[in-house]
């Protein structure tokens, strides 16, 4: 018997959901990340003496539901705790639902940090009889103090129960301390099976370092979901460097919102790093406007090899359209830095904002081409409920009132129309970006020589094909 069971539930379709850290839509590549939020949650479980827990990542390991509800059965669990995400909910809730098919004693709570994105959460607590609680925002310490009440919701902070048929939405959870975590459980997952198109060597995995991002881009959630901005200690963070080393990781993906947020913080962070001369490649995410020189060549010396950042768009009236808080120089001063230190490079260009028009789009798939970093992705504006751009978009009449649930994907055509601008002319403009930019003869020889793995490139390029050239 295991009395907590972590679960990642099995994919919707094809593409896998993303639910990592508050991510959303469906993956475009053979991306495989593991479930931090469990490994969090996990390791606060053990800080506090409790050990008898397992996470299954039944996504990653394509396992179905039928199979899931044998593992549950056989595990015989006293709660269920699973992640959801908006356009898969519907799927992610069958968690729950084969849980008590097993056991109606079986407590069942949702999780995720872009949970309020979903809009009507009473309602789906209400509506889906199987499902006992939501908990709204930060899912660690709400789950902890839940087991530690023996399962009684009353003054657990930050969830949404039933009590007689009636949702009940308790006090809201204080943002955790993320130190008082403890370290996410690294050693409870199957580290040989995730891998990212950017990895260099096996095994992988995904560390994080802090929570929230210093930008205030009007889209994103992580701004009004993911505040205020925290950070780790350094100690705290070695130790899961420590723990990850001794599991065998070659390879890390750094998965805060932007890795160089606080330089301070970083810079005494990746001096560590070299003096321990930790043996890892390693990727982060970083701001155009928070990459200095010097901080460069610390991440060079300390493993780094891919540095991702936004470029968004070439048109400065976007960017200042949904508050980037950045210049289309400082995207173009920090590319130079970027490759004449060495490193591979992924931009990010996203379509659909506010300001957006097909000659700024056009100007950017040009300037992406220009930039020539390593990868690049062309984005689709996925409204976020919670978020400025979704307020906007609503308060204007452009979202599209007949839109479902699943359609809120970041892979989808958008579900909103400006009057100067339809959802499928941003699409097929996305789709436009992606093949001007990765069917260049120059693009396809360079990235044959360079790639770590040609069997894995492939496998990517022929979901490329499939997706944005057949489809």
């Amino acid at each position: 018997m295991t009395k907590v069971l972590l679960i990642e539930p099995p994919s919707p379709k094809e593409a896998k959901s993303l639910r990592v850290l508050g991510s959303i839509g469906s993956t475009k590549t053979e991306m495989i990340w593991p479930p931090y939020d469990h490994m969090l949650i996990g390791g606060l479980l053990r800080k506090n003496d409790i050990y008898d827990f397992k996470i299954i990542d039944a996504q990653n390991l394509e396992i179905t539901f039928p199979k899931l509800k044998k593992i549950i059965k056989k595990e015989s669990p006293e709660i269920v705790v699973f992640t959801i995400t908006n356009h898969s909910l519907i799927n992610d809730l069958l968690t729950a639902k084969v849980a008590k098919e097993i056991s109606k004693n079986i407590v069942t709570v949702a999780v995720g940090l872009s949970i309020r994105a979903i809009r009507d959460l009473d309602n789906v607590l209400k509506k889906y009889s199987y499902l006992d609680i939501i908990v709204y925002n930060e899912a660690e310490l709400p789950v902890l103090n839940l087991i530690k009440s023996n399962y009684n919701p009353k003054n657990i902070r930050g969830i949404y129960y039933k009590k007689k048929g009636k949702v009940i939405k308790n006090k809201p959870q204080p943002p955790e301390d993320y130190n008082a975590l403890g370290i996410p459980a690294q050693d409870k997952i199957p580290l040989q099976i995730y891998k990212d198109p950017l990895m260099k060597r096996t095994p992988f995995t995904l560390v994080c370092c802090s929570r929230g991002c210093v930008g205030s881009c009007k889209y994103c959630s992580s701004f009004p979901f993911q505040r205020p901005v925290r950070y780790r200690s350094i100690e705290n963070v070695l130790e899961e460097l420590k723990l990850i080393q001794r599991l065998g990781v070659k390879e890390i993906k750094f998965f805060d919102c932007c890795f160089t947020n606080d330089l301070n913080w970083v810079e005494k962070f990746l001096k560590i790093m070299i003096r321990k001369n930790f043996d890892f490649s390693w990727i982060c995410d970083v701001r155009a406007d928070r990459i200095p020189t010097k901080i460069l060549k610390l991440m060079k010396r300390a493993g780094c090899h891919t540095i991702c950042m936004g470029g968004d768009s070439a048109s400065q009236k976007v960017l200042n359209s949904f508050d980037k808080r950045q210049t289309v120089k400082q995207v173009e001063d920090a590319v130079k830095r970027i490759k004449r230190e060495g490193f591979r490079l992924l931009l990010y260009f996203t379509f659909g904002h506010p300001a957006e028009t097909k000659e700024t789009m056009r100007k950017t798939i040009n300037w992406a081409k220009k930039l020539n970093p390593n990868l690049a992705t062309f984005g689709i504006m996925t409204p976020v409920y919670g978020t400025e751009f979704y307020d906007f978009l609503e308060k204007n009449g452009f979202l599209d009132q007949d839109a479902k649930r699943e359609d809120y994907d970041t892979i989808k055509p958008p579900v909103f129309n400006y009057p100067w601008l339809s959802s499928k002319e941003i699409y097929e403009m996305s789709v436009k970006g992606y093949r001007e930019f990765y069917l260049r003869p120059s693009f396809i020889i360079k990235r044959f020589i360079t790639t770590p793995s040609l069997r894995y490139d492939f496998n990517n390029f022929k979901q490329f094909l499939k997706r944005y050239v057949l489809g």
